[in-house]
């Protein structure tokens, strides 16, 4: 039904772009009900994307897209923020704002978010900059998952040994010695 109503809309709006205006008011009337059709379409589009996520059990969305359109008229009763160690206190915040709890999963070794107005005497973020660090510091609830799954050992191995003291076990699955041919 909805999707029949935006493609009565488009047509309407193909049908007016195509018709030879003669003058000022002509124009400015055209212009009007362009903006109102479109207008309509958007509406449709969000009530549509709205509707259709709530009908499902798992949503992915960035952040940022989490807020527009009918993700931002849904409450979740779930909200997982991965790589929280690189996402802003605010912009985490954007993230949890439709949710009744949030998972926040990072690493307060790795990068620190991007900030140009921000930074300590060596250039570098502030500590408290990512939501994961902000979070982690006032909070005594969180979990160190010690097994690593994706890279080489030999890749994992450098970070194993150098920042995380030989806490992280390379999984059997990740890749070893002659495995790993990258010509």
């Amino acid at each position: 039904e909805l999707i029949d109503t935006i493609e009565k809309l488009k047509s309407k709006i193909n049908n007016l772009s195509q018709t030879t205006l003669e003058s000022d008011a002509e124009i400015e009337t055209r212009q009007a009900q362009l903006a109102k059709a479109r207008r309509l379409i958007r509406e449709l589009q969000t009530k549509a994307e709205e509707k259709s996520t709530r009908s499902v059990d798992i949503t992915g969305a960035t952040i940022i897209r989490s807020q527009l359109g009918g993700l931002a008229n849904v409450n979740f009763d779930t909200v997982i923020i991965d790589e929280a160690s690189q996402i802003t206190v605010p912009m985490g915040l954007l993230g949890m704002v439709n949710a009744k709890k949030c998972v926040v999963v990072g690493d307060h070794n790795q990068l620190r978010p991007v900030i140009k107005t921000a930074s300590t005497s060596d250039g570098s973020p502030p500590e408290e900059a990512s939501l994961f660090s902000f979070l982690r510091n006032r909070y005594d609830n969180e979990q160190w998952l010690n097994h690593h799954y994706r890279s080489h050992e030999d890749i994992i191995g450098f970070a194993q040994k150098h920042v995380y003291n030989n806490q992280i076990v390379v999984d059997e699955s990740c890749p070893r010695d002659s495995e790993c041919n990258p010509d």
